[in-house]
């Protein structure tokens, strides 16, 4: 079992225990010549703070479950929260969605509009959509021909 680094090179951070562990592995890893956090993952940081409402602790799970949201723009970000907020989402169900599944967050554009253009031409409404969207994240990051091949197997 590895020993927890200490000594007085490293002094301990004023954050969640959570959040500790990830400074406390940054910090090592900028005393054996790593890279630290970068000043565009701490921007991406900000943002799920305090524009999305994330807490501390799970914007560190989400960092740990999909590493490459620090490399993000803030700016592909807010468009993002825009999209879902057009698609009728409360801003209280932001942080829900995006801590259940962040994945969502990698979702292109045009695939998001494939599928929901693919629901309403199946017969949903946007408050359907929205509903779904704030349920199944997930649904939303599947291609639209692929959704559409899911749908008819099902239908069989």
């Amino acid at each position: 079992c590895p020993r927890p680094l200490s000594g007085p090179l490293l002094p301990a951070p004023a954050w969640p225990t959570a959040v500790r562990a990830v400074g406390v592995r940054m910090r090592a890893a900028d005393l054996e010549g790593g890279s630290r956090l970068s000043e565009s993952a701490h921007d991406v940081e900000t943002f799920l703070l305090e524009s999305v409402g994330l807490t501390q602790v799970e914007v560190v799970k989400m960092f740990r479950a999909r590493p490459h949201l620090e490399r993000w723009s803030v700016e592909s970000l807010r468009r993002m929260v825009q999209w879902v907020r057009g698609l009728g989402i409360s801003d209280a169900d932001i942080p829900r969605i995006f801590h259940q599944d962040p994945r969502v967050l990698e979702t292109r554009p045009e695939v998001r509009e494939g599928v929901v253009q693919w629901l309403t031409e199946i017969g949903l409404s946007e408050l359907e959509i929205a509903k779904l969207f704030s349920k199944r994240p997930a649904l939303f990051a599947i291609p639209r021909g692929t959704a559409e091949s899911v749908a008819q197997w099902l239908e069989k």
